[in-house]
């Protein structure tokens, strides 16, 4: 989105899901409370990229991946080599912390060093959203389908519990894929909004049911996390609808709170500060108060992603 046509609603939603992301990589998921609270950082980022990628895929194929490979892939790449150079400085006269299946596993967004399977959440997310595009237009209908489909198997397969590598890799891919759909779909038809939320209680409900059958502790998000099962994907969602109607009533006084500026600008940088929050991690790892690294890793995360971006344009003007 152009600068001047910012929603701010949506720079509130963005900045929520990347502070609740690093939150759960400072403090954990130790307690139902932390678990409730953090069980949807993941999901609200890619309710919200969903939302934001109906304009941007509107145009050619061509330009729309060569586009979204240079801001995901390219950038990240970019990325892993500065960091793996900084920890080579912080590690001088002493033993190089990552080995280099870690540092491939971490280029091929494979979790190498940590963190960086979201990146490849965002990349697949992102490679579907012409043909989310194309089914909505070419069948309205899909709107519906689609979740019901998804909720469906999503169930059968949380009853059935089967663990083998296919059904991961499905759940994997067609869990956040059903999320961007919902950004995609809210985006072009907001009464959607309303049945997606009421439908989303109604499956977490049947999840809490299955659960409670099998003796199993309901607020074990994060066990359900790994891969993505019907019951983490629609906590995940319904937290973000449910932003997104509260967020989105309140948008004109938002607008108007001199503080929103500091928001859009965050907002503007979530992708950079998501990478950088993953060097401030590596930096005060040894720090045991989780307030203080909360604060510092935070900290790190922002002025590093600022300034990262102000040498990247000083280095494009200069080639210029």
């Amino acid at each position: 989105m152009a600068e001047h046509k910012r929603i701010i609603w949506v720079d509130y939603m963005r900045c929520i899901g990347l502070l609740l992301v690093i939150s759960a990589h400072v403090f954990g998921t130790s307690t139902p409370i932390l678990q409730l609270l953090f069980g949807c950082n993941v999901a609200i980022m890619i309710v919200v990229s969903g939302y934001c990628s109906v304009k941007s895929s509107e145009c050619s194929l061509a330009h729309y991946y060569k586009k979204r490979g240079k801001q995901l892939i390219i950038h990240s790449w970019t990325f892993f080599v500065v960091y793996f150079g900084l920890v080579g400085l912080l590690n001088i006269g002493k033993m190089y912390p990552y080995s280099s299946s870690q540092i491939i596993k971490t280029f091929l967004f494979m979790d190498g060093i940590g963190f960086t399977w979201i990146i490849a959440v965002f990349i697949i997310t992102s490679f579907v959203t012409p043909l989310i595009r194309l089914m909505i237009e070419k069948m309205p209908q899909i709107k519906l389908c689609f979740p019901i489909a998804y909720w469906g198997v999503g169930l059968l397969l949380f009853v059935l519990n089967i663990g083998n590598s296919m059904v991961k890799v499905f759940l994997y891919i067609s869990g956040y894929v059903f999320l961007t759909f919902i950004g995609f779909s809210v985006k072009k038809d907001w009464s959607y909004k309303r049945v997606y939320f009421i439908s989303g209680i109604i499956v977490l409900l049947c999840c809490i049911a299955i659960l409670f059958s099998k003796q199993e502790d309901i607020f074990d998000l994060s066990g359900n996390k790994y891969p993505p099962t019907v019951y983490y994907i629609t906590y995940g969602m319904t937290i973000s609808i449910l932003l997104i109607s509260l967020l989105s009533r309140y948008d004109e006084k938002l607008n108007k709170w001199k503080g929103s500026k500091y928001i859009t600008k965050i907002s503007s940088l979530s992708f950079d500060i998501y990478l950088w929050h993953i060097f401030g991690l590596y930096i005060t790892s040894s720090i045991v108060n989780k307030w203080l690294k909360y604060l510092i890793v935070t900290f790190i995360a922002v002025i590093s992603a600022v300034v990262y971006k102000k040498a990247k344009i000083a280095l494009v003007n200069q080639k210029q």
